[in-house]
């Protein structure tokens, strides 16, 4: 909204009236709150999506990976290598334990994750087809580029230099026939 800029500016500490109405504020507005909201905690292993090597708008994560420029170090960034913002480009995301982890320092509160746990146990009954599609693969993280898309153009053996050099049929079985 424009300002005119006679209004006065809110202060940073609250102001107190000595002289109270009877009546309650009927003032629907929503209020400002001049402390930030704590930003969300990223997932352990995702990209850094702002993150541009050099400040050049083209050299994402997804590009530096494919151009094998992980462990390249970024001055403006401290000497980091690149990996330690573009993990899931740069296939530096941990893999699941199976084996559990041991807590030596335990808190006095139960935890209250409820993400299912692995187990080692088998299934009575396969849980999924051994031979499906990877339903979120995209090549190259283009929306187009989906396992029946490659297929068709007879891109199942290309590899994924953002997925281990893995080539696309790992992550399409089905739709490049390989079941």
């Amino acid at each position: 909204p424009r300002s005119c800029g006679k209004c006065p500016k809110p202060s940073l500490s609250p102001t107190h009236n000595n002289n109270p109405t009877m009546k309650p504020t009927t003032n629907k507005k929503p209020s400002i709150s001049l402390k930030p909201t704590p930003k969300p905690s990223a997932s352990p292993c995702e990209d850094d999506a702002g993150y541009r090597f050099e400040n050049k708008a083209k050299k994402t994560c997804q590009f530096l990976a494919q151009r094998n420029s992980c462990n390249k170090l970024d001055k403006a960034r401290g000497n980091k290598p690149i990996f330690t913002f573009c993990p899931r480009s740069c296939g530096k995301c941990p893999k699941p334990s199976l084996s559990p982890t041991h807590n030596n320092n335990p808190t006095m509160k139960p935890t209250t994750n409820k993400k299912p746990s692995i187990s080692l146990k088998p299934t009575p009954k396969p849980s999924a087809s051994p031979c499906e599609d990877d339903a979120g693969y995209r090549f190259e993280n283009k929306a187009k580029k989906t396992c029946q898309f490659l297929a068709q153009r007879n891109s199942c053996n290309k590899l994924d230099k953002a997925r281990g050099n893995k080539p696309i049929f790992t992550f399409c079985p089905r739709s490049c026939g390989k079941c």
